[in-house]
């Protein structure tokens, strides 16, 4: 179902973002750039080699696979004797019903992939297997750094002794210890460096955000996961640490476009699971409570699915109006956002002025930027154009 799904609701059209600078750069195989990502670069590379633009979309979508399979795996090391093995296909279906899922497994960016190998070092760390989750988590850490805050809870969660978990912690750092050395300046001092992107933290901002990411991912079954709490082996073992990874993540959640706690929404489905035994047992109709979540979690992922869709066709069409103007003699310049503006510039060549095309396409300039603005069509869309430079810049 999973395979079906993405398949049906994927697209090589590149949303506003960094997306786009990503493949730019590694189109001209300049890895020098932007290394606090670059465990992400280098699979980006590979992975447009034979693909293109698709191979970005591609790379994200394994990575969702990668999470729904963890979550699985996972909740077979927390299950007690008694639960069936039917019950540990009840997180990865709670997950496909969380539209952040959707929109990170789909379209490409850094955030569903380290999320994702957190997932699967969390399922390594429950299985006993500390070598290679260690070596997951340096992976997650190098394609985005606020995966650190995460080392500790995965620490949390191992049975080892003391001297275990720190030989787990460490293991964990040398991999983006190797890529600090090899690249200190840009990594720490560049201009998508680690210390540009410090801020003063707003944890109530944060909290905010999460809430709201939370609410978005679960609007129907969050009850059944908060359920979940209620298996002391489960809460003991996961969600207290994960608990508390998501409470770390208030401490670097600066930027609202920056999901901070979209590993929380990858690991939060683990507590269905649990929530299914219990009702199952406290129930005594097992089918019937089989029959009454299937409705749930159909309902659920079909919002959710649909929501996506209606993201992918604003993309696409929104793609093939940039694609339109490119086609023109003289493009005209872009004027709006960072990511509309190096969206515009993979796809359209040659851009330049006096005349500018307000972004996202079809949305007017600013009120006073250009008096003169005039709309004409492009593709099955519109776009605004000024005839000179705005008087003011987005």
């Amino acid at each position: 179902m999973a395979c079906g799904l993405l398949a049906y609701l994927f697209t090589p059209s590149l949303p506003a973002g960094d997306s786009a600078a990503y493949l730019d750069q590694v189109d001209a195989g300049d890895l020098g750039q932007r290394t606090l990502h670059l465990g992400y670069l280098v699979q980006l590379w590979a992975a447009t080699r034979p693909l293109g633009d698709a191979g970005a979309a591609a790379l994200s979508a394994i990575w969702g696979l990668v999470a729904l399979g963890s979550l699985g795996w996972a909740s077979r090391a927390l299950a007690g004797p008694e639960q069936p093995r039917w019950v540990a296909f009840a997180p990865p279906i709670a997950l496909l019903g969380a539209a952040p899922f959707w929109t990170h497994s789909l379209f490409p960016e850094v955030y569903g992939p380290a999320a994702a190998a957190l997932t699967l070092a969390t399922a390594l760390r429950l299985h006993g297997r500390a070598a290679a989750a260690a070596v997951v988590v340096g992976l997650a850490v190098t394609i985005h750094p606020g995966s650190l805050v995460w080392l500790l809870p995965l620490a949390w969660i191992g049975r080892e002794r003391a001297t275990g978990r720190i030989a787990f912690a460490a293991g964990a750092l040398a991999i983006p210890a190797a890529v600090v050395l090899g690249s200190p300046g840009d990594y720490l001092l560049g201009e998508r460096g680690v210390l540009a992107a410090l801020e003063v933290p707003r944890p109530w901002a944060a909290a905010q955000r999460g809430y709201r990411l939370l609410a978005a991912a679960f609007p129907l079954t969050g009850a059944l996961l908060a359920a979940g709490w209620l298996h002391r082996p489960t809460r003991e073992r996961l969600a207290v640490p994960a608990l508390a990874g998501a409470l770390l993540t208030l401490g670097i959640d600066w930027r609202s476009d920056v999901p901070a706690a979209l590993p929380s929404v990858y690991l939060a489905p683990l507590l269905a699971a649990p929530a299914v035994e219990l009702l199952r047992r406290r129930l005594g109709a097992p089918r019937a409570v089989v029959a009454a979540l299937a409705l749930l979690a159909a309902a659920q992922i079909g919002e959710a699915t649909s929501r996506h869709d209606r993201a992918r066709r604003i993309v696409d069409r929104q793609t093939e109006t940039l694609r339109t103007l490119a086609r023109r003699a003289a493009p005209p310049a872009p004027w709006g956002p960072y990511g509309e503006r190096a969206r515009y510039a993979h796809y359209v060549d040659g851009a330049r002025g006096p005349v500018h095309v307000a972004l996202p396409p079809g949305v007017p300039f600013a009120p006073g930027a250009c008096p003169a603005a005039s709309s004409e069509p492009a593709g099955d869309g519109r776009v605004f154009t000024c005839p000179g430079p705005p008087e003011e810049r987005p």
